[in-house]
Order: structure tokens, then C-alpha cells, then sequence
């Protein structure tokens, strides 16, 4: 595994302000104003190769038919679609690359040395390539880092969610010594299911109007499916071809 520091961002990232702002992540570097306000609005679908030549030669029936198993197929994997945005994000906005957070992550658990840093990074690098669902430890660890930074968990998996900006009227250096990834962890260790914009409201002593809420997207939405699930998906699309 390469661990060589990260020098720049793969991606652009924005908060677009037409209309209702909206923090948009993952836009190609290449791309106009003008596409970006379009991604901001509607992200571009990405599909596995050769699915819609198949998909479009069905008739409306059938690909109905044919969106109802695909979506079902994405729901039961979980996948963790957008980790490479959203981390990509975290390294644009805070300076902070993986393995950076790998370490701060080895901080605060029985981890200390370098070659178990180096085990978390590997675990959290390959979520990027993951097909399926990963476990429940990752998957915990995937929604405290992105508590850290703000963002509800979301995001990685369904492209969509939500970031929390807090009031310029609040000190910086009282959020960073109550709002730490141990706080948050032991928050969540008493109620799993609590809202993360309860957990930073209750870390960092906040009223609800020093606290806002902006909705975030990936500029792409990706329908991903394990090589297996997409080989069924194109013989499923070509039997209905074959019969209709």
C-alpha cells in the first residue's frame, strides 16, 4: 500500500448558491459554471458498462421491471459508494488526507502503533474499491469520521446528505477541545440511534440557532453493483429482450 502524503485534490468541491445553497462534492476539475449549477440540481447517473445499450432496448414495461430488481439489488448491498468523494472533500476543505485521519483514529483507540495506523488506513483505502457491505466496526468508523467533519453518514452511501455549519460567533478552540472523535463515540456508545445533529449540539453546547443545516450531494450518483449482481442484472435485461 502507498501511504505517500496526499499533495492535491482528485476533485472541485462547492457550496452553490442558487437558490437554497448546497454543498456539492466530487465535480470534475474540467467542468463550466454553468455545469456545475446543473450538477447541483440533478448529479449525473453513472451506470456499469454496456447496462444501457441493454436497458434501452427494452420496452417501458420491462424497464420498469428491470429499475424495481435494481434498486432492490442496491438496497440489500449497502455499498459505500462515495467514500472517495467525501474523503477527497475532507482533504480539500481541512488539509487532512487518510492516513491522517487513520492516525487521529489510532489516537483515541487501544491502536498505537505504526503498523496498526497503518492496518486502519488500508481498512478505510479500501472502502474506495468495496463491493458489498462492509462490517459493522467499518461501518461505525465510517460514520464517526464523517460526524467529525460535519457530515451526516449518508453521504457515502446514497450520495446525499446533510453538513452542519456552525455560527462564526462560537470559539473555534472551545469546539476542538469538547468536539473530538472520543466525545463522539462516547456519546453514540449511550445512544446509538442519536441524531447527529443532536450529538454536535449537545458536544459543543450549542443553541439551534448557532447551528445550520445545508444539504450535501456527490456531483455523481453511481449505481454500483458487485461483478456477480451485474452479470445477473445483464442476463435478467437480455432474457426480457429476448421476450418481449
Amino acid at each position: 500500500m502507498n501511504y505517500e502524503k496526499q499533495k492535491e485534490s482528485k476533485f472541485n468541491h462547492y457550496i452553490v448558491c442558487d437558490g437554497e445553497p448546497v454543498v456539492l462534492m466530487g465535480v470534475n476539475k474540467t467542468l463550466s459554471e454553468e455545469g456545475i449549477r446543473l450538477l447541483a440540481k440533478s448529479p449525473m447517473l453513472v451506470y456499469p458498462d454496456g447496462y444501457l445499450d441493454t436497458y434501452f432496448k427494452l420496452s417501458g414495461k420491462n424497464r420498469g421491471i428491470v429499475n424495481a430488481v435494481y434498486e432492490k439489488m442496491m438496497d440489500s448491498k449497502s455499498c459505500i459508494n462515495y467514500w472517495d468523494a467525501v474523503t477527497d472533500f475532507i482533504f480539500a476543505c481541512y488539509g487532512q488526507t487518510l492516513y491522517d485521519i487513520s492516525c487521529d483514529l489510532a489516537g483515541y483507540t487501544t491502536y498505537g502503533e505504526q503498523a496498526e495506523r497503518k492496518l486502519i488506513y488500508d481498512r478505510l483505502d479500501k472502502l474506495k474499491k468495496v463491493k458489498g457491505k462492509p462490517r459493522k466496526e467499518t461501518l461505525d468508523t465510517i460514520r464517526e469520521v464523517c460526524a467529525y467533519y460535519l457530515l451526516t453518514d449518508d453521504i457515502v452511501k446514497t450520495g446525499t446528505g446533510m453538513m452542519y455549519f456552525v455560527s462564526d460567533s462560537v470559539s473555534r478552540e472551545e469546539i476542538n477541545e469538547k468536539y473530538t472523535l472520543e466525545t463522539i463515540r462516547e456519546v453514540w456508545s449511550r445512544d446509538a440511534d442519536k441524531k447527529l445533529k443532536d450529538v454536535i449540539l449537545e458536544l459543543m453546547e450549542l443553541e439551534e440557532e448557532q447551528l445550520r443545516e445545508v444539504p450535501v450531494k456527490v456531483a455523481y450518483h453511481t449505481n454500483k453493483l458487485d461483478a456477480k449482481a451485474q452479470e445477473h442484472i445483464m442476463l435478467f435485461m437480455e432474457e426480457l429482450y429476448q421476450n418481449q
